[in-house]
């Protein structure tokens, strides 16, 4: 199992989430619980994680809001189990706009989540030349995504041939075939024409990102920026396109 962590925002003091946390120790995951008030919701990592949200009556709202506004940002996948009576329309209709998949009765076995959760995992081609920026991605993104890698673009386009993904992050300078002629290959390719396209690029320079734009990619994010910031940049992006999936 590729998910490890978990973090579980609920009262402990219910018997229903002290049972469900003990199912996912037991399914070997790392539980991080947390009780459902707004200074400890806040302090989570601004970073691609699970998080088991367990609604109960006296959940408040500043803490669904800030799971509604942030959840985008950070790149969170949000599992919602349970639900909130005596709302007012307000607080309802907040409640109802937190992205996530949502599970409204108890219990929630620890293999279903883990089910979604392996669900929710996107497959993404890394395509670079350059063999240490492959490992780097591969060692800062595969705890939360499916990676796979190309060395060139011809490279590249004969995965695609055969292999469905979610993403393709592409580099933008590379010999023989560049970025710019595999995003032109793929846009004209029938089955994958509509496949995002993120470019990677190791310069910022005002021409540069001109030119990228100008080919309408998904997006671009430059080899500078931290591990962090480019995983931040990849889950916000899946985050966007899909609301974390909503049921």
């Amino acid at each position: 199992m590729a998910v490890k962590d978990v973090y579980v925002i609920g009262d402990e003091k219910r018997m229903v989430v002290r049972s469900f946390i003990n199912d996912l120790k037991s399914a070997s995951l790392i539980v991080h619980s947390l009780p459902p008030e707004i200074d400890a919701v806040s302090s989570l990592p601004k970073e691609s994680i699970h998080i088991a949200v367990c609604f109960d009556d006296n959940m408040t709202a500043d803490v669904m809001e800030y799971l509604r506004e942030s959840v985008m940002d950070k790149g969170w996948y949000l599992y919602l189990i349970g639900k909130i009576n005596g709302l007012s329309m307000n607080e309802k209709k907040h409640s109802m706009e937190i992205p996530g998949v949502r599970f409204p009765y108890w219990p929630v076995p620890a293999k279903t989540l883990i089910a979604e959760i392996e669900k929710n995992r996107k497959e993404i081609l890394v395509v670079d030349d350059d063999p240490m920026m492959l490992r780097s991605l591969y060692t800062w993104l595969s705890d939360a995504f499916n990676i796979h890698a190309a060395n060139s673009g011809r490279a590249a386009l004969d995965f695609l041939h055969q292999n469905e993904v979610d993403l393709v992050l592409l580099d933008y300078e590379m010999p023989e075939m560049n970025g710019k002629e595999v995003l032109a290959e793929i846009r004209n390719s029938y089955e994958n024409r509509d496949l995002p396209v993120i470019f990677l690029t190791a310069k910022n320079d005002k021409e540069t990102i001109k030119s990228i734009v100008g080919l309408h990619p998904n997006g671009y994010v430059l080899k500078s920026n931290s591990a962090s910031e480019i995983k931040l940049s990849v889950t916000s992006f899946f985050a966007s396109q899909s609301s974390v999936g909503t049921k």
